[in-house]
């Protein structure tokens, strides 16, 4: 085989014409270090007192109403794939929707104005920071994980470790299990931390991630990949994002009930060819099951109703007739009220849940509890 017939087997297929299952043998198990699983779980255990602290102290609140949710790598690996490097865009249907810092700003409501973070990072850095923070030469997250989960009081060592731990899972994320000590001249100084650029910065480190991913035919995809995943799924009803009439951080709504429907969309319906009726198809498809279950327990509770009334009714006509009937008739007055609120509170429940998944989804669904008269 010639040089040049080796060249041209080595070329990569356009992501168009690449599947799933294509992308999957190739990056399956790729590493991902990113992960808003495990920083989702981290905030969950935090006390109000260390959230308050990290709000008061830094601009970076936003990331502690962030859920746990899976990151769905093939989707995501494709979607980098397909991202057009010089006007980082990603084509969705036939239209070009840029990644902008004000998706960045709307998604994780950080901020995308204020001092540049990079110039700090070429300073030498702290040796004092780095033998407090270091194990073997290394500042591991999993270190961090531990000490800020394990942190009874919010101080200035919890908000140093907790802004090297966002950078390390979420803001700027390698392939690898540390973090730079580069990222310690930022914790120097802690009146600083409202006044960097973080928007910027992740969405920065983010776009060189994809162009060494892109370039150097990388396995392993890094960078701020929950921003890629939410980006996506937050213009798959619209190219465009209403961020005015959603207050950010937009990432806070999204939990792994919403992130599953998202994602069997995509499965169901690939990057572009109908999503957006996808989207539609598979939650009413997710709440039917649950509205048929819910409605044939109305139903059943409907016909008991129907039932009591007629004993009752035949148990009024023989009350007439006889004497000391004061503790039955009591008896099923109790019944009747206990019957009503049974139904009445299916009814409340049901039409809560509707009325959740609705606004979560934007999606309509059909009133089942209606036709139940109390």
């Amino acid at each position: 085989m010639s040089v040049s017939d080796m060249n041209l087997n080595n070329v990569e297929k356009p992501i168009s014409e690449t599947t799933d299952a294509e992308l999957t043998e190739k990056h399956g198990h790729m590493k991902l270090v990113c992960s808003q699983t495990r920083f989702g779980k981290t905030m969950k255990l935090l006390s109000e007192d260390h959230k308050k602290y990290i709000i008061s102290e830094t601009s970076l609140g936003g990331l502690t109403q962030m859920h746990e949710v899976t990151l769905r790598r093939i989707m995501l690996v494709r979607l980098a794939k397909s991202i057009d490097m010089d006007t980082k865009s990603i084509t969705i249907g036939k239209t070009p929707i840029p990644i902008t810092k004000e998706d960045v700003q709307g998604i994780f409501g950080i901020p995308i104005e204020g001092e540049d973070i990079e110039p700090h990072m070429e300073n030498q850095t702290d040796t004092e920071l780095f033998t407090a923070y270091a194990n073997n030469g290394q500042i591991l997250i999993s270190d961090l994980e531990t000490a800020i989960r394990a942190s009874k009081a919010p101080d200035g060592d919890f908000l140093r470790r907790f802004i090297l731990y966002a950078i390390g899972t979420v803001l700027a994320p390698t392939a690898q299990h540390y973090v730079d000590s580069k990222y310690l001249n930022l914790i120097t100084d802690l009146e600083n931390l409202r006044k960097f650029n973080w928007g910027c910065f992740t969405l920065n480190h983010f776009f060189k991630s994809v162009h060494k991913f892109r370039n150097r035919d990388h396995v392993n995809l890094q960078g701020n990949l929950i921003l890629l995943q939410y980006w996506y799924w937050e213009h798959v009803r619209s190219d465009r994002l209403m961020y005015a009439s959603r207050p950010p951080p937009l990432i806070a709504r999204w939990d792994e009930m919403m992130a599953t429907i998202r994602s069997d969309a995509y499965e169901k319906g690939g990057l572009h060819n109908g999503l957006i009726e996808m989207v539609v198809e598979v939650m009413n498809a997710h709440i039917a099951d649950h509205e048929k279950k819910v409605g044939m327990k109305l139903m059943e509770i409907d016909h008991r109703f129907d039932v009591k009334y007629q004993t009752l009714g035949e148990d009024l006509i023989d009350m007439k007739t006889k004497t000391g009937t004061n503790p039955r008739l009591s008896k099923a007055e109790d019944e009747i009220k206990d019957l009503r609120r049974e139904l009445h509170d299916l009814k409340y429940e049901f039409t809560r849940y509707r009325h959740s998944v609705s606004q979560k989804g934007g999606v309509q669904v059909i009133n089942m509890a209606q036709h139940v008269n109390i």
